[in-house]
């Protein structure tokens, strides 16, 4: 799809996440199966921008045009994202009452339910991507990048590594460290993976991870810029208040511009990917 404008982007984004919504809701169980099946569905349909599929989606068509599989495989990668979002809001971790403007998971079906919630978004990215089409070498490498993305390198890690640092002598280095796991690291995968299945090289992958990875970084500093801008409580020290609101601003753009600049050796096929990082600058939280 060749981009001229906003609008054209506006309607682009309305369409994919469309289809991603339909994709899920055949993916996962029926609604009113159990208590389980609505907390998961709860879970996954509580708001979102489907950005994470989207990424993917965009970095396959640049090679392919969309199908069914690329969209399963897409869809998958929003399964492991709820499962994250769901794991920590729990009181155990963030100890959220709300995300999105909706009472989070736990809070609706308790925190038994809403843990095994979680865990059963984790377990079905994975059934999705063994039982979709794709070919079983390219199944492998993509089980391979999201588990290196959730793990101990990544969202996992992340975490961990929020949980157990010291906030008052947090420096910009340690704070790096952590968005690149709790957030760039999934937005990473979800790149390389459309470029994966559709059978880009190790340049094109290469090229692929760099974009998602600064691409992720750059996302969160700006959240901690509107966050500031909108007046927004901060419980814990963000690149705001460890820099200051201008230089996040310039860490921002220097960031996502790093991220676009990895995709000059696709041409013009990186215009919708360029156009989403462009995104994460302009946009309001």
């Amino acid at each position: 799809m060749m981009l001229k404008n906003s609008r054209d982007f506006k309607n682009y984004i309305e369409k994919k996440q469309k289809k991603i919504n339909a994709t899920l809701k055949n993916l996962l169980p029926p609604k009113n199966k159990d208590i389980l099946s609505k907390a998961i569905h709860y879970s996954v349909f509580s708001g979102g921008k489907r950005f994470r599929p989207i990424l993917c989606l965009a970095a396959y068509e640049m090679f392919h045009s969309e199908n069914n599989n690329i969209l399963t495989i897409a869809s998958s990668i929003e399964l492991f994202h709820a499962f994250t979002l769901v794991h920590d809001d729990l009181p155990c971790m963030d100890n959220d009452d709300y995300r999105r403007g909706k009472l989070t998971s736990h809070k609706v079906f308790g925190e038994p339910l809403a843990l095994l919630a979680g865990d059963a978004l984790f377990n079905l990215g994975y059934e999705v991507i063994v039982n979709s089409k794709i070919p079983d070498k390219v199944k492998i490498e993509v089980i391979k990048e999201i588990s290196r993305s959730l793990g101990t390198e990544g969202v996992v890690g992340g975490q961990a590594k929020d949980i157990t640092t010291k906030k008052k002598n947090l420096s910009i280095k340690q704070l790096k460290k952590i968005y690149l796991g709790k957030t760039a690291s999934l937005l990473e995968a979800s790149v390389k993976i459309g470029g994966l299945v559709a059978g880009a090289t190790a340049r094109q992958l290469n090229a692929l991870s760099c974009y998602g990875k600064n691409l992720g970084l750059g996302f969160q500093i700006m959240d901690d810029v509107l966050e500031t801008i909108e007046g927004s409580k901060v419980a814990e020290e963000n690149y705001v208040t460890l820099a200051g609101l201008e230089n996040a601003k310039k860490e921002a753009i220097k960031t996502i511009d790093k991220a676009k600049n990895s995709l000059n050796i696709f041409g013009k096929n990186a215009k919708i990917l360029k156009f989403i990082a462009n995104w994460c600058l302009e946009r309001s939280n």
